[in-house]
């Protein structure tokens, strides 16, 4: 094998991971690379194949120099850079996902869930002047490993006696996590009591989480009112002091399509803006400001002459001022829809699962790695190098997916 130890591999992932054009220069080592490929079956579009392979830990200068990571602040001491080594390579060996694909005269490799590189991208340019002929080299010498090993019938035995579940995809019951990692539920509920999860469960239970009924005027100030029924349940800045309209401006996206700028108590003014806003790429309703997936909606919608509300903030960091939110509409007798109410009362039951991704994987959009019907919306990672005893706990309880068996052709 080609002497490349994790270390070095992990280099080579760090500077590649925006996926690189390779230039003439490299297209015989990926030559090389794609004729040992082609002797496994593909398992899936485009002629992919998917491996796994492994690379030694190595010693601990492969890791980094430790005068010169002293010498740029990386550590403190000597006892600081073996511990952070340690952490980042606790196994003597290393598993690396690895996914190659074909289509017509372009070619690509991923390793670790990342691309590396491409050749005959229809519109990036090529690359000469950077050699990663000896992590090609790795690269192939590893996948010959995997066909020797699949000619001798190893293989695929290997990797479901040998793959650590860090590499693994699964899921695990909120129930049984939260029982091994308890200050994780306390920190979920602390903002949040009792009588509150209890009458919300009790609403997704009988009323259910979605209702038709709707509201036959809307007007820019009853808009900012509902928001402010939000804005008060959760304790938001300005709201003992500020209007209606001033907290939204405070505290929503800020790209409000000039909902601002019409007369707030005018029916036909909010519904010829409502018209017009359909047509703009504002975010009107984004009322709680956040990121892309973690902010909080509520969204208006127009049929005929009615309006009907929808409420939407399923993200797990603001699940709880969403269910204040909520609440606070149905008390005051808003007719509100709850997008994923009901996965929102499963988390709150603690009855539904969490996905596991493998180490490599943003655990973010994650469920085209699980079935449909599970309906996960929570994503984690196996953090292993934090507190193994309680992570392995974890490993313990969860469902594994199957690995997929290769083949040779």
């Amino acid at each position: 094998m080609a002497e490349l130890t994790a270390p070095k591999i992990d280099y080579y992932i760090d500077i590649l991971k925006r996926g690189f054009v390779i230039g003439e220069e490299m297209k015989p080592y990926v030559d090389e690379l794609f004729n040992e490929l082609h002797k496994i079956a593909p398992c899936g579009n485009d002629n992919r194949r998917e491996l796994w392979l492994f690379a030694e830990r190595g010693k601990i200068e492969d890791y980094g120099d430790y005068e010169e990571m002293y010498e740029f602040g990386e550590v403190d001491s000597r006892e600081e850079y073996e511990e952070l080594w340690a952490n980042l390579y606790p196994d003597e060996k290393c598993w690396y996902h690895f996914v190659s694909v074909e289509h017509g005269d372009f070619r690509a490799v991923f390793l670790k869930h990342k691309p590396m590189f491409e050749e005959n991208h229809p519109t990036k340019n090529s690359y000469d002047s950077f050699d990663i002929s000896p992590f090609i080299k790795w690269l192939t010498e590893s996948v010959e490993n995997c066909v020797k090993q699949l000619e001798n019938g190893t293989y695929n035995e290997t990797i479901r006696r040998e793959l650590p579940p860090k590499d693994k995809i699964g899921t695990i019951v909120r129930r049984k996590y939260w029982e091994i990692f308890p200050e994780y539920k306390e920190n979920y509920f602390s903002d949040i009591s009792k009588d509150d999860i209890d009458e919300f469960l009790h609403i997704i239970e009988t009323r259910g989480a979605t209702t038709s009924e709707t509201i036959s005027d809307m007007t820019a100030e009853m808009f900012y009112g509902y928001c402010r029924l939000g804005y008060e349940a959760n304790q938001y800045k300005g709201i003992d002091k500020l209007t209606a309209k001033e907290l939204y401006l405070l505290h929503a996206d800020g790209r409000d399509e000039g909902l601002r700028d019409i007369d707030s108590n005018s029916p036909t003014a909010f519904s010829e803006w409502y018209e017009c806003s359909r047509k703009g790429i504002g975010h009107p309703w984004e009322v709680c400001r956040g990121g892309n997936s973690t902010h909080i909606s509520l969204y208006v919608r127009k049929n005929g002459n009615e309006y009907s509300l929808k409420l939407a903030g399923s993200s797990y960091g603001r699940s709880v001022e969403t269910i204040k939110f909520f609440l606070a509409m149905v008390r005051n007798n808003i007719p509100v829809s709850l997008y994923e109410g009901e996965e929102l009362a499963a988390r709150v039951r603690a009855d539904d699962k969490i996905g596991i991704v493998p180490d490599g994987v943003m655990p973010f959009y994650c469920s085209s790695y699980f079935p449909d019907d599970e309906n996960i919306s929570d994503y984690m990672n196996l953090k292993l190098y934090e507190d193994k005893e309680r992570w392995m706990e974890v490993a313990e309880n969860a469902i594994w997916q199957e690995i997929e068996e290769q083949r040779l052709l």
